[in-house]
């Protein structure tokens, strides 16, 4: 059995805007990725999708990637609260 101790500290750290409200923003964010995959593994084995529809799955699925990242460069801000 372990046992851990705890201590106090003097200040609170904010965490970035992107931790802020996580599942709120990324539910849509993954039910659109899941549908993406879904339509790309059923169009591998089925093929209805044109090359211009498969494109813009492949497309969106990037942009949505591309975003994430982003949003963690741009929003890296860290608060301290005394």
């Amino acid at each position: 059995r372990r046992q851990f101790g705890v201590e106090t500290t003097d200040a609170f750290w904010v965490a970035e805007a992107y931790h802020q409200e996580y599942w709120q923003k990324w539910r849509p964010r993954y039910a659109v990725l899941g549908a993406l995959v879904a339509t790309q593994y059923a169009d591998s084995k089925l093929d209805f999708l044109s090359p211009v529809a498969d494109t813009a799955c492949t497309a969106l699925a990037f942009a949505i990637g591309l975003a994430f990242v982003l949003e963690r460069v741009l929003d890296g801000d860290v608060a301290r609260l005394d």
